[in-house]
């Protein structure tokens, strides 16, 4: 569910003097919309696909402003972009970076800090201290949860405006769209309860749509959404493609997937109401992790690979065709923690690379091409999305129909996604019980050393 656009405008904003870019028809009316919102005083959701130019747009915003620093609070893996682009696109303007061990605020009276998420959520007493002219969330979906530590401590930092950019507004329900535009924009859709009450419940039950049209209109002046398939948006960029894969589970994904439903479910059922929340998520996000890799779970440090998990053989498998002909590969996981097995995987892919060394590879990667053992080297940043993406095709070499160029995240409760998306899915394939599965009345033997749950990696080879 999403706005149906800004109201009609009124002349579009001119370029601002110091943007060294010519926005587009488009980017110059999200320009205008921006600036007539957050001159009145009020927030803004910016929600294009991604690669219209919504950091372009932002900038174009602080040159027209130029009322004091705007704070940008970003994942870590968008601090180099966030930098070059403003370099790039405002070479006048100062920008600096609050993130690290050295950071520091001394002096800020114009200009970008950049920040990550996890600095800010550290450090959000010294961050409120600053007189921001406006606060921009970029990845706006890390802030879904109004109950979370990140969302409280963003919150606390005042700002004449702010900006909330995302390009999935809605992931999984209306409280998460609610949690953005509550930031954004405080008190437009009321309390979360009464949010739930009038508006949440019956959209998603979809029992009237006209409550759907009037929260539509609602919402529309104050969230921008457009996508690259909107005539006159971006009709040179390439359609998206998208490739689902079926996998089933290993065995010791099934005994892993069934005693955690279990053990999670009892607890869930003697948990109170606020406490069956979070582990009704913590549910999701083991089995997404047990669906991924069996080492993933059970947070082993040096695992066997092999043989455990379908969805890394087909990731291995993928890697090896796209580099093959030449290509490049970005796979984007979930998980901040044992994000890739794959890492010891032959292709030897990172995981969390440090920023300092991620900005060099970005770096390195547009003036001299990706660096790969031999010439090559496949290890790219992973970023917390679910999905992975593949270097746009040469369009006159023929493409592996097995190979998709984007995996899609989560959508409705109909969509059966691949294993990475759906973990109360995942596996469709596969049977939640196998006859040889080893049940936790067993040996304390069978359990894994690092681990609650009991694993068939305990047993002998034998009966692997």
């Amino acid at each position: 569910m999403t706005g149906s656009g800004p109201p009609a405008l009124g002349n579009p904003c001119r370029c601002p003097p110091g943007l060294a870019a010519t926005l587009r028809d488009y980017q110059r009316r999200g320009l205008t919309w921006l600036a007539e919102l957050t001159d009145l005083g009020l927030g803004a959701c910016p929600a294009d696909d991604m690669g219209l130019g919504k950091t372009v747009q932002v900038i174009a915003l602080h040159l027209h402003r130029g009322n004091g620093p705007t704070l940008v609070v970003c994942p870590a893996s968008l601090l180099g972009n966030w930098e070059a682009e403003i370099r790039k696109f405002a070479p006048g303007v100062a920008v600096r970076r609050f993130h690290g061990s050295a950071r520091s605020l001394f002096g800020v009276t114009e200009g970008f800090v950049l920040t990550t998420y996890g600095t800010m959520r550290r450090d959000a007493a010294a961050l409120a201290e600053v007189r921001w002219d406006t606060v921009v969330a970029d990845e706006a979906q890390h802030v879904k949860n109004a109950q979370s530590s990140t969302s409280r401590a963003l919150r606390t930092i005042p700002s004449a405006a702010r900006v909330a950019l995302t390009g999935t507004p809605v992931e999984n329900n209306l409280t998460e769209l609610w949690a953005i535009l509550d930031w954004a924009i405080p008190g437009l859709l009321g309390s979360r309860n009464a949010f739930r009450k009038v508006w949440a419940a019956p959209i998603e039950a979809g029992v009237d749509p006209a409550v759907t049209r009037r929260f539509a209109d609602l919402i529309g002046p104050f969230l921008l959404r457009r996508r690259k398939s909107d005539p006159g948006i971006a009709p040179e960029l390439p359609p998206k493609t998208e490739t689902d894969h079926w996998l089933g589970l290993t065995p010791e994904q099934v005994v892993l997937y069934e005693t955690y439903v279990r053990d999670c479910m009892r607890r869930i059922e003697e948990a109170d109401e606020e406490t069956r929340r979070g582990l009704v998520l913590k549910l999701l996000t083991g089995l997404k992790q047990i669906c991924n890799h069996p080492a993933q779970f059970l947070k082993q440090t040096n695992p066997k690979l092999g043989g455990r998990s379908e969805k890394l053989e087909l990731l291995d498998e993928l890697i090896g065709t796209v580099l093959a002909e030449d290509g490049a590969v970005l796979p984007l996981h979930a998980v901040r923690r044992h994000g890739a097995p794959a890492r010891a995987a032959p292709h030897q892919g990172r995981d969390r690379t440090p920023v300092p060394a991620r900005r060099h590879a970005g770096r390195r990667a547009r003036t001299h091409g990706p660096r790969f053992p031999g010439g090559r080297d496949p290890g790219v940043p992973a970023v917390a999305q679910g999905r992975w993406h593949r270097a746009q095709p040469d369009p006159c070499r023929p493409r592996d129909p097995r190979r998709p160029l984007v995996e899609p995240r989560r959508r409705g409760p109909g969509h059966r996604p691949g294993l990475s998306d759906r973990p109360d899915q995942a596996g469709a394939g596969a049977p939640l019980h196998h006859p040889g599965a080893r049940s936790r009345r067993r040996s304390p033997s069978c359990w894994h050393a690092r681990s609650r749950w009991p694993t068939p990696c305990c047993q002998p080879a034998r009966r692997r």
